[in-house]
């Protein structure tokens, strides 16, 4: 089951449901225990699916920021692609939304001068990550 660009885990949570709620059992006897069992199956496994889905969607920055600061996200712009160091154009950063202009800040690596770099253009596209 595909959630789509869900905007919170409540609305995915309340399309996936309403999804499996139309699926109705057959009961024949020991056939309704292997039904009933690979229904489950597949209800785990689709639950599976739609979680990973919904974590690893990306914001974009033109329909929401994040509301709070001082967060890890995983930040995204085509134009931070590099073939060598950055295929997916995806940096690490941080945002803080009581700073004025440069609300953003991540690091890539340069491979001229080998070290990390810290710029603040904005991504594309962010996704929040938990450390703990």
């Amino acid at each position: 089951m595909i959630i789509g660009s869900m905007k919170t885990i409540e609305q995915a949570s309340r399309k996936y449901f309403a999804g499996i709620s139309k699926i109705k059992s057959i009961n024949a006897g020991t056939v309704f225990v292997d039904v009933k069992k690979q229904h489950l199956e597949n209800v785990i496994d689709d639950a599976f699916k739609a979680g990973v889905e919904f974590a690893q969607q990306w914001i974009s920055v033109k329909d929401k920021l994040p509301e709070e600061g001082g967060n890890d996200y995983l930040l995204r712009n085509d134009k931070w692609i590099h073939k060598d160091y950055s295929p997916n154009g995806v940096r690490f950063g941080f945002f803080n939304s009581e700073l004025e202009g440069e609300k953003w800040t991540h690091v890539h690596w340069s491979g001229y001068s080998d070290e990390y770099i810290t710029e603040h253009d904005e991504p594309t596209h962010w996704r929040k990550i938990n450390l703990t």
